[in-house]
């Protein structure tokens, strides 16, 4: 039966192609569930393909960029408006004579974010009342400021920055 080596041969491709046949049986099986994983994969709850959920991700992504790039010209804009807006403004009250009672002086003073615009003085005496105005360039007056004006300048320095 099993004496002669061509029986051996015999037997041993046969096993080999037993071996070889549960193998592709199992395989084939493996390969039909990972198919199955695969179509659930791709079809999701909404029941789209991956790639058309991509697609539509990449044109919202687009229109978002799109978007922002705008928004962001505008904030721009409007940060530098708010630069240039004299929006810190400051008022200092003083006696600038003791003849006088009350704190009727004052220095009112309109800044931009540089700590430039414009400082007004009004100065009030038993005979007269004064108005000056006076140019401020980066939070320096032009000529030499009363001590009530550079108050007023620096507080007015001291208000929020965009």
């Amino acid at each position: 039966m099993l004496g002669n080596p061509v029986d051996y041969l015999v037997a041993g491709v046969g096993a080999v192609a037993l071996l070889a046949l549960f193998m592709a049986a199992f395989l084939w099986r493996r390969m039909i569930k990972f198919q199955k994983a695969y179509v659930a994969l791709e079809k999701f709850m909404s029941g789209l393909s991956l790639d058309e959920l991509l697609a539509t991700n990449l044109k919202q992504t687009d229109a978002l960029k799109a978007e922002i790039s705008r928004h962001a010209g505008r904030l721009g804009k409007l940060e530098e408006k708010a630069r240039k807006s004299k929006d810190n403004l400051e008022l200092v009250r003083f006696n600038s004579s003791g003849k006088m009672g009350g704190d009727l002086s004052f220095a009112l003073t309109f800044l931009d974010q540089e700590g430039s615009g414009i400082l007004l003085t009004s100065i009030q005496t038993v005979e007269e009342c004064r108005v000056y105005i006076r140019s401020i360039e980066g939070g320096k007056g032009k000529s030499r400021l009363l001590p009530e004006e550079e108050q007023a300048v620096g507080k007015a320095l001291g208000g929020a920055r965009v």
